[in-house]
C-alpha cells in the first residue's frame, strides 16, 4: 500500500524549525556553537534523498520523484 506524503518531508520540518529556533537570541548562540547554519543545508538534501528513495521503492507514488528532479534541475545553471 502506498502511502499519500512521504516521511521524508519530516526533514523539512526539522530544517525550518531549527531555521526559527535560530532566529530566537538566546538559543541562536547555542545553536551557533553547534554549527547549526548547516544544519538546513544537510536536511534538505536528506529529505530530498529520501523522497526519491521512497518514490523508487514504491513507498509513495513515482510523481514525487518530480519534486527531486527540480530540485537538481535548479542546480544545473550554478554547477555549470
Amino acid at each position: 500500500m502506498t502511502r499519500f506524503w512521504p516521511r521524508s518531508l519530516i526533514f523539512f520540518a526539522i530544517a525550518a524549525g531549527v531555521y526559527v529556533l535560530q532566529i530566537v537570541p538566546f538559543i541562536g548562540i547555542f545553536l551557533m556553537f553547534l554549527v547549526a547554519f548547516a544544519w538546513p543545508a544537510v536536511l534538505v538534501n536528506g529529505g530530498m534523498i529520501g523522497i526519491a528513495v521512497e518514490a523508487t521503492r514504491r513507498s509513495v507514488s513515482r510523481f514525487w520523484l518530480i519534486v527531486p528532479a527540480f530540485f537538481c534541475l535548479g542546480f544545473l545553471p550554478v554547477l555549470g
